[in-house]
Protein backbone atom coordinates (compact mmCIF):
# COMPACT_ATOMS: atom_id res chain seq x y z
CA UNK A 1 0.00 0.00 0.00
CA UNK A 2 1.51 3.35 -1.37
CA UNK A 3 -0.29 6.40 -0.38
CA UNK A 4 1.01 9.75 0.64
CA UNK A 5 -0.64 12.71 1.44
CA UNK A 6 0.00 16.49 2.19
CA UNK A 7 -2.37 17.16 5.13
CA UNK A 8 -1.89 20.68 5.44
CA UNK A 9 -0.02 22.91 2.51
CA UNK A 10 1.14 25.28 5.57
CA UNK A 11 2.14 22.09 7.54
CA UNK A 12 4.88 20.29 7.75
CA UNK A 13 3.22 17.24 8.16
CA UNK A 14 3.36 14.31 5.24
CA UNK A 15 1.53 11.39 6.01
CA UNK A 16 2.53 8.19 4.45
CA UNK A 17 2.18 4.32 4.70
CA UNK A 18 4.58 1.79 4.46
CA UNK A 19 5.23 -1.92 4.76
CA UNK A 20 7.80 -1.95 7.60
CA UNK A 21 10.56 -4.41 6.24
CA UNK A 22 14.17 -4.15 7.63
CA UNK A 23 15.28 -1.62 5.26
CA UNK A 24 12.41 1.72 3.92
CA UNK A 25 12.82 3.27 1.01
CA UNK A 26 10.86 6.31 1.03
CA UNK A 27 8.28 6.77 -1.63
CA UNK A 28 9.43 9.44 -4.07
CA UNK A 29 6.27 12.01 -3.50
CA UNK A 30 7.66 11.85 0.07
CA UNK A 31 11.49 12.51 -1.19
CA UNK A 32 10.35 15.39 -3.12
CA UNK A 33 8.32 16.91 -0.58
CA UNK A 34 11.14 16.89 1.89
CA UNK A 35 13.35 18.47 -0.82
CA UNK A 36 15.62 15.61 -0.36
CA UNK A 37 18.80 15.23 -2.64
CA UNK A 38 22.40 13.19 -2.26
CA UNK A 39 23.47 16.70 -1.02
CA UNK A 40 20.56 17.66 1.16
CA UNK A 41 19.67 15.29 3.59
CA UNK A 42 17.65 15.57 6.95
CA UNK A 43 16.82 14.76 10.02
CA UNK A 44 12.87 13.76 10.00
CA UNK A 45 10.47 13.10 12.57
CA UNK A 46 8.50 9.47 12.45
CA UNK A 47 5.66 8.39 14.25
CA UNK A 48 4.35 4.68 14.32
CA UNK A 49 1.43 3.62 14.98
CA UNK A 50 1.73 3.26 18.50
CA UNK A 51 2.26 7.22 18.55
CA UNK A 52 6.12 6.74 19.61
CA UNK A 53 8.16 9.81 17.58
CA UNK A 54 11.83 9.86 16.84
CA UNK A 55 14.20 11.56 15.16
CA UNK A 56 15.82 9.81 12.11
CA UNK A 57 18.06 10.58 9.63
CA UNK A 58 17.53 10.65 6.11
CA UNK A 59 20.13 8.67 3.91
CA UNK A 60 20.64 8.18 -0.03
CA UNK A 61 21.67 5.29 -2.42
CA UNK A 62 22.60 5.44 -5.77
CA UNK A 63 20.32 3.86 -7.81
CA UNK A 64 20.88 3.48 -11.79
CA UNK A 65 21.59 7.20 -12.59
CA UNK A 66 19.96 9.19 -9.91
CA UNK A 67 19.08 8.10 -5.96
CA UNK A 68 16.75 6.68 -3.47
CA UNK A 69 16.10 7.46 0.16
CA UNK A 70 15.75 5.30 3.15
CA UNK A 71 16.38 6.40 6.95
CA UNK A 72 19.54 5.31 8.96
CA UNK A 73 19.17 2.55 11.84
CA UNK A 74 15.52 1.76 10.40
CA UNK A 75 15.85 -1.98 11.48
CA UNK A 76 16.76 -0.55 15.10
CA UNK A 77 13.93 1.42 14.99
CA UNK A 78 11.75 -1.30 14.37
CA UNK A 79 13.23 -3.79 17.30
CA UNK A 80 12.50 -0.83 20.00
Amino acid sequence: MKTVQKVNPLSPVVNFTRFAEHRIRLPAKVSSLLDLSHDNLKKVRVQNLTGEVKKIMTRSEKHRKGFRYGFVGWSGYLKA
